[in-house]
């Protein structure tokens, strides 16, 4: 139990608080950093841990000690490229989609417990713990990307630990509601996390008057969008030293001074050499999500305007609907919030 909680040689593939159990699989420094998301990593072989066990034993250990910053985001917004050109420091421990966050924001957010009941102070910390375990020699600091399915706490994760800081991407309206056209899987996702996201809705009045079932891909685009603005002015509202939002198509367009703000908002020693050092590496001109492929911000651009003449009038009627949801939420949805 010792090593478990010590090295994540062993990665928490997925924590059942139902049937108690949590499954871990090896995986390597260099799987880590290869793999675009580690949500819904399955191999053979999984080991079974009784969760009570690991509740149980966490107890008696210290308080973690090292630093955690947050990429938090709304989905297709050069949130992974930025979490790579963090991946080129030896001395950063990046973690891109851990499924451990998700599964506990989805236990959550399905009314199984409260915000402020005790097992799910246990399970959080749990998860927490499981995930700030590095290798060594030990990083300065622990960078997470989680799913946008986090969003729902991110600002409880900043509250239960006031050292965390954390910067939340995403991208314009239009552009959000044009990549969601784009694939049928992505139109399914829209409407999963909202299954989730949904139950955070009561928290900004406006948003409950909405009937979500009866939404086209479309219009639900728009309402997960407006969604996580409002869940990122929450976050900026009650942390508002420890979290910057930023339009993620910066990091494509204009990446040295995106890395020059973060790194002054997360208060790390990263001078313009440092920096160039991270725009330098192979894969500022790859996919990020898959390095096996070219693209870069031109890339980006292109794609974007071919989703435009096929998605564009679809579009621009969802932009015109969620604008619409304004008068409801009595504040204007411009981004990057503030």
């Amino acid at each position: 139990m010792t090593d478990l909680f010590s090295s994540p040689e062993l990665y928490p593939v997925t924590l059942n608080a139902e049937a108690g159990i949590v499954r871990f699989t090896p995986l390597s420094r260099e799987s880590y950093d290869k793999t675009a998301f580690l949500d819904g990593f399955e191999r053979d072989g999984l080991i079974e841990v009784p969760l009570k066990d690991l509740l149980d034993y966490q107890l008696d250990l210290p308080p973690v000690e090292i630093e955690v910053r947050y990429i938090f985001h709304g989905a297709f917004c050069c949130s992974t490229l930025l979490a790579r050109y963090f991946e080129t420091r030896p001395d950063y421990f990046v973690l891109k989609e851990p499924g451990l966050l998700g599964q506990l924001t989805a236990f959550h957010c399905g009314g199984n417990d409260g915000k402020d009941n005790e097992y799910w102070s246990q399970l959080l910390a749990l998860g927490m713990r499981l995930l700030t375990r590095t290798f060594s020699p030990r990083p300065l600091l622990i960078i997470i990307k989680p799913s946008d399915l986090v969003n729902g706490i991110a600002t409880e994760l900043l509250e239960r630990d006031l050292l965390a800081r954390a910067v939340f991407l995403a991208t314009d309206l239009r552009t959000f509601i044009l990549s969601v056209l784009k694939w049928e899987k992505r139109k399914q996702l829209v409407r999963r996390r909202l299954e989730v996201l949904q139950s955070h809705a009561p928290r900004f009045p406006g948003l409950t008057l909405v009937d979500v079932a009866n939404l086209n891909d479309a219009q639900a685009a728009g309402f997960l969008w407006t969604l996580n603005t409002c869940l990122c002015r929450d976050l900026l509202r009650n942390a508002p030293a420890r979290s910057i939002a930023l339009l993620g198509d910066r990091v494509a367009d204009n990446p040295r001074d995106v890395l020059r703000q973060v790194s002054n908002s997360w208060n790390l020693a990263l001078d313009d050499n440092a920096i160039t050092e991270m725009l330098g590496h192979p894969f500022a001109s790859l996919y990020s999500k898959d390095l096996s492929h070219a693209f870069d911000a031109e890339s980006r651009r292109n794609h974007l305007e071919g989703l435009t003449e096929v998605f564009g009038e679809e579009a621009e009627r969802a932009v015109e609907w969620t604008l619409n949801l304004e008068q409801k939420l009595g504040f204007c949805l411009d981004w990057p919030v503030s």
